[in-house]
């Protein structure tokens, strides 16, 4: 009896969901034996990859690749992971500077504003230069006119630069492990 409630505990603190797909036949005194039911057998879920001691579920990797589909139709699960990753590092980092109760998405915003975005300056010269080679393309609007929207793109163009520069750092300073198959040779 003292056998079967330290069973039923451990498998209750080590596996939650275990005593629901196991059952004990017979008493322990008398030989009783532990039988798995179809269910114990089913596996709930996996890690598909490791950054630091954070896991990556396949569960979570399912959710966010349906999201992107429908967004962007030809992203790939690599694609989807990678950005995972990089979500993870720069979440860590973001952590280092600002508080829990910011929530997740906040703080890498605030962390990629303090960062990265406060430090692009676009200079008057290179949206001019934007501007006089791609005339045709902005149907022959004045300089005045499109010079925000150059200055825009030249500095998101810029930031965008900085941060994949930025990511790629952190990628090397951290443990990073795919369970993927089929990932391209940047995860490896």
């Amino acid at each position: 009896m003292i056998i079967a409630v330290f069973l039923s505990l451990f498998l209750f603190l080590v596996a939650p969901a275990a005593p629901a797909s196991v059952e004990i036949s017979g008493s322990p005194a008398a030989g009783g034996i532990l039988k798995s039911s179809p269910c114990a057998e089913k596996i709930l879920d996996r890690t598909v990859a490791l950054v630091g001691t954070d896991a990556i579920l396949l569960s979570e990797l399912e959710a966010r690749y349906r999201q992107a589909k429908k967004i962007t139709p030809g992203i790939t699960k690599a694609q989807v992971l990678q950005t995972m990753i990089n979500r993870l590092l720069l979440l860590r980092e973001a952590r280092k500077i600002f508080p829990e109760t910011m929530s997740d998405e906040q703080a890498i915003r605030e962390f990629t504003d303090f960062k990265i975005r406060a430090f692009v300056v676009v200079p008057e010269d290179a949206v001019r230069n934007f501007y006089e080679e791609n005339k045709t393309r902005m149907g022959g609007a004045p300089y005045e006119q499109v010079r925000g929207q150059i200055e825009r793109l030249l500095k998101e163009k810029e930031i965008n630069q900085r941060l994949q520069s930025y990511l790629e750092t952190l990628r090397q300073k951290s443990y990073i492990r795919v369970f993927l198959a089929n990932t391209p040779s940047i995860f490896h």
